[in-house]
Protein backbone atom coordinates (compact mmCIF):
# COMPACT_ATOMS: atom_id res chain seq x y z
CA UNK A 1 0.00 0.00 0.00
CA UNK A 2 1.36 3.40 -1.01
CA UNK A 3 1.39 5.99 1.75
CA UNK A 4 0.62 9.62 1.16
CA UNK A 5 3.60 11.79 1.98
CA UNK A 6 3.02 14.33 4.70
CA UNK A 7 4.69 17.54 5.72
CA UNK A 8 7.30 19.09 3.44
CA UNK A 9 8.40 15.74 2.01
CA UNK A 10 7.69 14.88 -1.58
CA UNK A 11 5.92 17.01 -4.11
CA UNK A 12 2.32 15.92 -3.55
CA UNK A 13 0.06 14.19 -6.08
CA UNK A 14 1.12 14.34 -9.74
CA UNK A 15 -2.44 15.25 -10.80
CA UNK A 16 -3.98 17.10 -7.86
CA UNK A 17 -7.75 16.62 -7.82
CA UNK A 18 -8.81 19.32 -5.38
CA UNK A 19 -8.14 23.02 -4.95
CA UNK A 20 -6.25 22.31 -1.74
CA UNK A 21 -4.09 19.71 -3.46
CA UNK A 22 -3.30 22.15 -6.27
CA UNK A 23 -2.23 24.85 -3.80
CA UNK A 24 -0.08 22.35 -1.91
CA UNK A 25 1.42 20.97 -5.14
CA UNK A 26 2.62 24.42 -6.17
CA UNK A 27 3.92 25.28 -2.71
CA UNK A 28 5.94 22.07 -2.48
CA UNK A 29 7.25 22.42 -6.04
CA UNK A 30 8.53 25.87 -5.09
CA UNK A 31 10.07 24.47 -1.87
CA UNK A 32 8.13 27.02 0.15
CA UNK A 33 6.88 26.54 3.68
CA UNK A 34 3.24 27.20 4.49
CA UNK A 35 4.38 30.30 6.39
CA UNK A 36 6.20 31.65 3.31
CA UNK A 37 3.21 31.18 1.03
CA UNK A 38 0.80 32.54 3.62
CA UNK A 39 2.93 35.67 3.99
CA UNK A 40 3.09 36.14 0.21
CA UNK A 41 -0.73 36.27 -0.03
CA UNK A 42 -1.26 38.11 3.28
CA UNK A 43 -2.93 35.34 5.23
CA UNK A 44 -1.74 33.09 8.04
CA UNK A 45 -0.22 29.62 8.04
CA UNK A 46 -3.18 28.01 9.81
CA UNK A 47 -5.60 29.26 7.15
CA UNK A 48 -3.35 28.03 4.35
CA UNK A 49 -3.12 24.64 6.06
CA UNK A 50 -6.93 24.40 6.18
CA UNK A 51 -7.09 25.22 2.44
CA UNK A 52 -4.49 22.57 1.59
CA UNK A 53 -6.38 19.97 3.64
CA UNK A 54 -9.64 20.99 1.90
CA UNK A 55 -11.19 21.81 5.28
CA UNK A 56 -11.91 25.36 4.15
CA UNK A 57 -12.08 27.01 0.75
CA UNK A 58 -10.36 30.34 0.08
CA UNK A 59 -12.75 33.25 -0.42
CA UNK A 60 -12.76 35.32 -3.60
CA UNK A 61 -10.09 37.82 -2.43
CA UNK A 62 -7.77 34.97 -1.39
CA UNK A 63 -8.39 33.13 -4.68
CA UNK A 64 -7.50 36.34 -6.50
CA UNK A 65 -4.27 36.61 -4.50
CA UNK A 66 -3.40 32.97 -5.23
CA UNK A 67 -4.24 33.41 -8.91
CA UNK A 68 -1.99 36.48 -9.13
CA UNK A 69 0.87 34.82 -7.27
CA UNK A 70 0.65 31.67 -9.37
CA UNK A 71 -0.13 33.31 -12.72
CA UNK A 72 -3.04 30.88 -13.16
CA UNK A 73 -6.71 31.57 -13.71
CA UNK A 74 -9.14 31.15 -10.84
CA UNK A 75 -10.92 28.55 -13.00
CA UNK A 76 -7.71 26.50 -13.33
CA UNK A 77 -7.30 26.61 -9.56
CA UNK A 78 -10.91 25.67 -8.83
CA UNK A 79 -11.49 23.01 -11.49
CA UNK A 80 -8.01 21.80 -12.39
CA UNK A 81 -8.67 22.45 -16.10
CA UNK A 82 -5.55 24.07 -17.54
CA UNK A 83 -3.70 23.60 -14.25
CA UNK A 84 0.06 23.32 -14.34
CA UNK A 85 2.69 24.08 -11.75
CA UNK A 86 4.06 27.52 -12.61
CA UNK A 87 7.57 28.85 -12.16
CA UNK A 88 8.12 30.55 -8.79
CA UNK A 89 7.24 34.24 -8.69
CA UNK A 90 9.74 36.98 -9.31
CA UNK A 91 10.52 39.85 -6.95
CA UNK A 92 9.62 43.15 -8.66
CA UNK A 93 10.32 46.04 -6.33
CA UNK A 94 8.64 45.04 -3.09
CA UNK A 95 6.12 42.72 -4.80
CA UNK A 96 6.18 39.01 -5.53
CA UNK A 97 4.73 38.63 -9.02
CA UNK A 98 3.94 35.57 -11.11
CA UNK A 99 6.56 35.11 -13.80
CA UNK A 100 3.76 35.28 -16.39
CA UNK A 101 2.97 38.85 -15.32
CA UNK A 102 6.41 40.19 -14.38
CA UNK A 103 7.40 41.23 -17.91
CA UNK A 104 4.34 43.50 -18.15
CA UNK A 105 5.24 45.54 -15.07
CA UNK A 106 7.01 48.86 -15.13
CA UNK A 107 8.98 49.90 -12.09
CA UNK A 108 8.45 53.63 -11.80
CA UNK A 109 11.39 55.80 -10.75
CA UNK A 110 11.10 58.52 -8.13
CA UNK A 111 9.26 61.65 -9.20
CA UNK A 112 10.81 65.10 -9.29
CA UNK A 113 9.92 68.16 -7.22
CA UNK A 114 6.73 68.66 -9.26
CA UNK A 115 5.59 65.16 -8.34
CA UNK A 116 4.99 64.36 -12.02
CA UNK A 117 6.95 62.04 -14.24
CA UNK A 118 6.75 61.14 -17.92
CA UNK A 119 7.76 57.53 -18.64
CA UNK A 120 8.36 56.19 -22.14
CA UNK A 121 7.45 52.49 -22.22
CA UNK A 122 9.46 51.71 -25.36
CA UNK A 123 12.87 52.54 -23.92
CA UNK A 124 11.89 52.83 -20.24
CA UNK A 125 13.32 56.31 -20.07
CA UNK A 126 11.73 58.88 -17.80
CA UNK A 127 11.88 62.58 -17.15
CA UNK A 128 10.38 64.92 -14.56
CA UNK A 129 7.58 66.96 -16.10
CA UNK A 130 5.36 69.92 -15.24
CA UNK A 131 1.56 69.78 -15.23
CA UNK A 132 1.50 71.86 -18.42
CA UNK A 133 3.80 69.39 -20.18
CA UNK A 134 1.55 66.51 -19.06
CA UNK A 135 -1.33 68.06 -21.02
CA UNK A 136 0.89 68.53 -24.07
CA UNK A 137 2.16 64.94 -23.90
CA UNK A 138 -1.41 63.60 -23.58
CA UNK A 139 -2.61 65.62 -26.58
CA UNK A 140 0.35 64.49 -28.69
CA UNK A 141 -0.14 60.82 -27.79
CA UNK A 142 -3.84 61.06 -28.57
CA UNK A 143 -3.17 62.66 -31.97
CA UNK A 144 -0.70 59.86 -32.76
CA UNK A 145 -3.17 57.21 -31.61
CA UNK A 146 -0.84 55.90 -28.91
CA UNK A 147 -2.22 54.47 -25.68
CA UNK A 148 -1.70 56.53 -22.55
CA UNK A 149 -1.76 55.44 -18.95
CA UNK A 150 -2.04 57.89 -16.10
CA UNK A 151 -0.80 56.56 -12.79
CA UNK A 152 -1.48 58.50 -9.65
CA UNK A 153 0.61 57.51 -6.68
Amino acid sequence: MKRSLRGGYGKGPAHPGTLGQRIRRIRLAWNWSQAQMAEAIHTNQKTLSRWELDKQEPGDPALGALSGLFGLSIQALRTGRGFKVPAPPRQVGHLLVAEAYAADLIRLPDVGAEGLLLVHREDESSQPITARKVGEALRKAREEGRPVWIVVG
